[in-house]
């Protein structure tokens, strides 16, 4: 607001510039790429990499036209890596032997949190339970189809947008072809007396 008052054109220039970054973040997959970097630790070379190198061989294939083929690509991206996480994580839960607590930890924790009631919030009545290792494992299952279903589920919407978005091509500077997919061809024709109608008036 300051800059605003100060110098008007300045602030306005100053603006531009940010949206044109913004801009350029989201075509460049950057800003989706972003949500799997939640936490500072997250944040790494190949996590960034592994989301653009899917991104391009998406955008490749495809070749989006617009910002929301765009999005589209990168919900199919982000549905993918979510649905290998969710794999993995299930196969992991399910064919590996879960951490436990050691015995004396376990003890010495229930001891503690009867010993020490303040370290508890004074408006609960009840804690909050632990799954078992059986919902553990149902839980990854059921994130892993949840995430193919999504994956899916934006490859028939970028393939709906295309199929119900009509398309014009011209043929030759005399004749316009306009048509849906699947919808009627409507033809437009400059014939040469409409050519010479225009000389003459």
């Amino acid at each position: 607001m300051e800059l605003n008052d100060n110098s008007p054109r300045t602030a306005q220039n100053l603006w531009e510039t940010i949206k044109r970054e913004a801009k350029n973040e989201f075509e460049s997959g950057h800003r989706a790429a972003a949500a799997f970097e939640p936490a500072d630790y997250m944040t790494d070379a190949w996590n960034r990499a592994s989301y653009l190198g899917l991104r391009e061989s998406l955008i490749e294939e495809w070749q989006p036209k617009g910002g929301i083929e765009l999005t589209m690509i990168d919900a199919l991206a982000q549905a993918w890596l979510q649905l290998q996480f969710w794999t993995m994580e299930s196969v992991k839960r399910a064919k590996t032997a879960p951490r436990r607590e050691n015995q004396e930890f376990g003890e010495w924790k229930s001891w503690n949190k009867e010993a020490n009631p303040k370290q508890w919030s004074q408006e609960g009545h009840w804690d909050v339970p632990l799954v078992t290792e059986q919902a553990a494992v149902e839980h990854a299952a059921q994130m892993a189809d949840r995430w193919q279903r999504m994956y899916f589920r934006a490859i028939r919407s970028l393939r709906d947008w295309r199929r119900y978005t009509p398309q014009m091509t011209i043929n030759n500077p005399n004749q316009v072809n306009i048509a849906a997919d699947g919808g009627q061809q409507i033809n437009v024709l400059k014939t040469e007396e409409d050519e010479s109608k225009k000389i003459t008036s």
